[in-house]
């Protein structure tokens, strides 16, 4: 069942793109693809299947309603996953949005990092939120792809502060590299969390973590 606000991956008028729910019945239980449309290939479903304020959420293949409560349930029973619905990339001055492939989805879910953080979050409900969904540990608010993507990028930080060495650097220019390539990896952070919400108007990833008191983004706050 998935839990969606919107169908809509890009509301430019130039470039508007949705995702078309696909309903496969043919397995047990029926599972749920998406596929890439333009809007000369029709208008995203309307509605969400997620709606907040104690209304639960709705099935797109059975139609079926559930609460809350339920999902917070299933979630903290580990009942609840990711699924790659769509893949943003660069193309010549504009976004591509591509379906994702059988080998796209294991391609990623085969990631695996070589180190995770093992600290808990605080419990402090206004610095971070999660733990009514069983989200206790830091490393639990990326997938298995982004902590290998955040893990590679902080080793090479490392590498080039000591490649810089090698060419003539003194240390303090070496860690003046290191610390700006760090700051890097803390955007990418920001907006490359599975909690990162997308924003279609922009198309791109809106970031999650921010500090207390910003009314602007309280993704995690």
């Amino acid at each position: 069942m998935p839990l969606m606000t919107t169908f809509q991956v890009s509301k430019k008028t130039s470039n508007a793109h949705w995702l078309k729910p696909i309903v496969h019945r043919d397995t047990q239980p029926p599972t749920i693809s998406f596929e890439v449309q333009t809007h000369r290939q029709g208008v995203p479903p309307d509605g969400r299947t997620v709606v907040r304020g104690g209304k639960g959420a709705t099935c797109i293949a059975c139609g079926d309603g559930i609460t809350h409560p339920y999902i917070r349930e299933q979630s903290k029973a580990g009942n609840m996953s990711a699924k790659m619905t769509c893949i943003v990339a660069e193309g010549d001055r504009k976004r591509l949005f591509v379906s994702p492939t059988d080998e796209h989805i294991q391609t990623a879910d085969s990631a695996k990092p070589r180190w995770r953080p093992t600290q808990k979050m605080p419990t402090t409900a206004y610095l971070v939120s999660g733990r009514g969904y069983g989200i206790e540990n830091w490393h639990e608010l990326f997938t298995e792809r982004q902590l290998a993507a955040l893990t590679t990028f902080s080793d090479l930080t490392a590498a080039a502060a000591a490649l810089a060495r090698e060419h003539g650097a003194d240390e303090q220019y070496a860690n003046i590299i290191k610390t700006y390539l760090a700051l890097a990896i803390g955007r990418v952070a920001n907006s490359g969390s599975r909690y990162a919400r997308w924003q279609k108007r922009r198309r791109q990833s809106r970031r999650r973590f921010c500090a207390p008191g910003n009314s602007d983004d309280l993704g995690l706050c």
